[in-house]
């Protein structure tokens, strides 16, 4: 083993220069085998001088890898050529791997066998790379459109898949303004609304729209947001714009919208059915109640009652409480407070249907309905509604 045989090639001052830099110098013989190398070696590889003088250098490579290298410095050998910005990765005594970007000279010339070579750890940028590669072609592929224009609204990037909607490739609108671009041009207000966001972006703000653009040949339901990026210190140097189909959602804010009108209807419906005030002869009204009466329904109730006592100009109003199972103060108060209502607008209220369960409740709450006529049922209570209209004189011929 030469004991410096990078002198016989360079001055002491080269000698030293290459013991310092912050790359890795070596050099091989016509075998590949390491005869020279700085320290620079033993922080990338962890190989200390000692081990790393006589191991071939293919030794040092990923399997993968070795087969290509070894062809690229065997032919530079062969052919006294030189290389660079050959990309290698070798291993380290620590089980990981470095990428090194090497370059080499043959020492053909100056009448020598083997290759002079440098390397610098790339590593970190060969991975920042390659996750930035991936990111855009992740970015690229995605449906959702992203833009970035200048502030006057010119695209200067843009990914590729949502532009395969309208036939366009990314050359073709790079340089266009965003406002441009056929999905907007359909429809001059809908430009214009675009041109007034890009604007408004310039100027700072945060902008969250929907609008229906002409993707293909079918309008689509899209979310637009746009928003300014700034640099360090603050200042707007581009703006950046989305647009994101919103079908599914759209169609589910429809079904949601159409199912709350079903729910409105039948809201309506059951509130019609749970107080029903029916015409049953001329001038008496029935209001058959049904279930539990709480403050929500009572007022319902007497709503419909108080408005059918006034458009049939009815005199009579029979309250028929035989589906109420149980009774308390507060329903009894609210069916007292119902009856007198109608009997102020002049309709004579008659409470029917009460139960002996219910009426012995009322008698231990000491519910007062002295003010009330009371019958047994329904029959009962039309029967003297008649009766009263045919002391008047004033019995129908038949009921309504």
């Amino acid at each position: 083993m030469t004991s410096n045989p990078l002198s016989s090639t360079s001055s002491e001052h080269l000698q030293a220069l290459a013991e310092i830099t912050p790359e890795w110098i070596w050099k091989t013989d016509k075998e590949g085998r390491v005869v020279y190398s700085n320290p620079k070696a033993t922080a990338l590889l962890g190989q200390s001088l000692d081990v790393l003088i006589g191991t071939s250098v293919y030794d040092l490579l990923v399997d993968k890898e070795r087969e290509a290298a070894q062809r690229t410095l065997q032919a530079a050998m062969a052919d006294g050529t030189s290389f660079c910005g050959l990309i290698l990765e070798f291993k380290t005594i620590h089980g990981t791997t470095v990428l090194l970007e090497t370059y080499g000279v043959s020492l053909r010339s100056i009448g020598q066998d083997g290759l002079i070579c440098g390397s610098r750890d790339v590593t970190a940028l060969v991975k920042a790379e390659r996750e930035s590669q991936l990111k855009e072609f992740y970015l690229d592929n995605m449906p959702t459109f992203v833009g970035v224009t200048d502030l006057e609204g010119t695209l200067t990037f843009c990914n590729r898949v949502p532009l395969k909607s309208i036939g366009l490739t990314r050359d073709e609108v790079i340089g266009r303004k965003f406002s441009d671009i056929p999905w907007w041009t359909h429809s001059p207000e809908l430009q214009a609304s675009i041109e007034d966001i890009v604007a408004q972006v310039a100027q700072g703000k945060e902008i969250v729209v929907e609008h229906d653009p002409m993707l293909g040949d079918q309008l689509v339901p899209v979310k637009t947001t746009g928003g300014p990026l700034r640099d360090e210190n603050g200042e707007i140097f581009a703006l950046l714009f989305t647009g994101t189909p919103i079908v599914e959602q759209r169609q589910a804010t429809k079904e949601a919208q159409e199912r709350l009108r079903t729910i409105e209807r039948q809201a309506v419906a059951i509130s019609q059915l749970s107080a029903p005030v029916l015409k049953i002869w001329d001038s008496v009204l029935v209001l058959p109640i049904i279930g539990e009466v709480d403050s929500n329904r009572s007022a319902d109730m007497m709503a419909k009652l108080l408005s059918e006592v006034v458009d049939s100009q009815a005199r009579y109003v029979i309250l028929d409480v035989t589906g109420v199972q149980a009774m308390d103060t507060q329903t009894s108060n609210r069916l007292i407070k119902m009856a007198l209502a109608a009997q102020f607008i002049g309709a004579k209220c008659i409470l029917t249907g009460i139960s002996p369960a219910v009426a012995q409740t009322l008698v231990q709450l000491g519910v007062d309905l002295s003010g009330l006529v009371t019958m047994r049922n329904l029959k009962a209570g039309l029967h003297a509604c008649l009766q009263e209209m045919q002391s008047k004189g004033k019995v129908p011929v038949s009921g309504r």
